[in-house]
């Protein structure tokens, strides 16, 4: 299964959405390039910036 797939189905699992941190488990590095992927493939994808006390960072989730 292509690692574009793998995402997908992360983003259908995950309502609230998916980070960095959730697709470096299953063994993805470079999601924004995979919801890049996704996006031009038809798939609506909202980019969310939240923050934590060290850093910014994006939380991606599948719009209907």
């Amino acid at each position: 299964m292509s690692q574009a797939l793998q995402v997908l189905q992360l983003l259908k699992k995950r309502p609230k959405g998916v980070t960095s941190m959730d697709a470096f488990k299953v063994g993805i590095t470079r999601l924004a390039a995979r919801v890049h992927d996704l996006r031009n493939s038809g798939h609506m994808i909202v980019t969310h910036t939240e923050r934590n006390k060290n850093a910014n960072y994006a939380r991606y989730v599948l719009r209907a």
